[in-house]
C-alpha cells in the first residue's frame, strides 16, 4: 500500500490503496488527498473547492467497520505528501521482517 501511494505522489495523482480484511467487516484505506475526506465524496470536495486552488496534498488513513464508531468511518491524517515520501522506509513492510 506505502508503495502504491508513494508512486501516486511521485506522479502527481490522486491514488487510493485498499486493504480488505476478510474474516472482519474492516477496510483500511491510504489514500492521497487535499481534504480529510474519502476520494469517493469527489462531488463534495468540489463543493467545498475553487477551481483555481491550490492546495498541499496529504496521505490520510481511512478506517471503515461498524466497530469503528457510529458512522463506521474514521478518518486520520497520516502526513504530508512530502513528508510521507521522504519517510517511507520507517512503514512497515512485512516482506522485510524477519
Amino acid at each position: 500500500m506505502v508503495e502504491m501511494i508513494v508512486k501516486a505522489v511521485g506522479e502527481n495523482k490522486l491514488a487510493q490503496a485498499t486493504l480488505t480484511l476478510t474474516d472482519a467487516d474492516i477496510q483500511v484505506h491510504l489514500e492521497t488527498s487535499v481534504v480529510n475526506l474519502p476520494l469517493r465524496y469527489v462531488n463534495a470536495m468540489k463543493k467545498m473547492l475553487a477551481d483555481d486552488d491550490t492546495l498541499p496534498v496529504s496521505i490520510y488513513s481511512i478506517i471503515e467497520s461498524p466497530d469503528v464508531n457510529v458512522s463506521s468511518l474514521r478518518i486520520d491524517k497520516v502526513a504530508s505528501a512530502d513528508d510521507f515520501v521522504s519517510h517511507q522506509a520507517i512503514w512497515p513492510n512485512p516482506l522485510r521482517l524477519g
